[in-house]
């Protein structure tokens, strides 16, 4: 019986997942009107990427509002480019500096920057 080569394996995983990261972004950002099909691809896509990102790429445990400012600064985004998500810069200024706690449906406004909701509670 033959054994899987980990290194290998482990190659055409990554492979395999810059694909379907390609295809979900691809997807995500159509300039048309996603038919069924793509609309349940882009979502199988989705919880796929997550979960093997997750898996390979685990975030450490930061504080909520720290992850945003980091995300923030190394997609070279400011404070308003978060307005069409979330809503008020108000409510955003007082999320990043400590003031209001991020809810749970704003966590999940979060997926924008392609990361579990639970990382932002």
């Amino acid at each position: 019986m033959r054994t899987i080569n980990p290194a290998a394996y482990g190659q055409l995983l990554a492979a395999e997942f810059r694909q379907a990261r390609e295809l979900l972004e691809n997807l995500t950002f159509a300039d048309h009107d996603l038919s069924p099909g793509e609309l349940a691809l882009r979502e199988l896509l989705k919880k796929l990427v997550i979960d093997y990102d997750g898996r390979m790429h685990p975030l450490p445990n930061v504080e909520p509002r720290k992850l945003v400012k980091s995300l923030l600064e190394q997609r070279a985004l400011k404070q308003r480019d978060l307005i069409p998500i979330l809503g008020a810069s108000g409510t955003i200024s007082d999320i990043l500096s400590g003031k209001r706690s991020i809810s749970k449906s704003q966590a999940k406004k979060f997926g924008f920057f392609r990361i579990s909701a639970e990382y932002f509670i």
